[in-house]
């Protein structure tokens, strides 16, 4: 999901972006090979997905740093 300039990121815009766009590539939970009776669920678009993250990771400090 996604911000708009600095907001928080919000749920609806996600679900407005899916519902107006109800042709575009969409991403599943993958079968669950421990419980294959567990369905399938989509998880959205793969606009909401394709981005990696923009801003230095705690686990990793130094990978950022300039």
């Amino acid at each position: 999901m996604r911000s708009h300039a600095g907001e928080p990121v919000h749920k609806v815009c996600a679900e407005q972006w899916n519902a107006d766009h109800p042709d575009a590539p969409r991403l599943y939970r993958p079968p669950d090979k421990a419980d294959p009776t567990r369905p399938q669920r989509d998880i959205g678009t793969t606009r909401f997905h394709s981005d990696g993250p923009s801003t230095p990771t705690l686990s990793r400090p130094g990978l950022f740093a300039a």
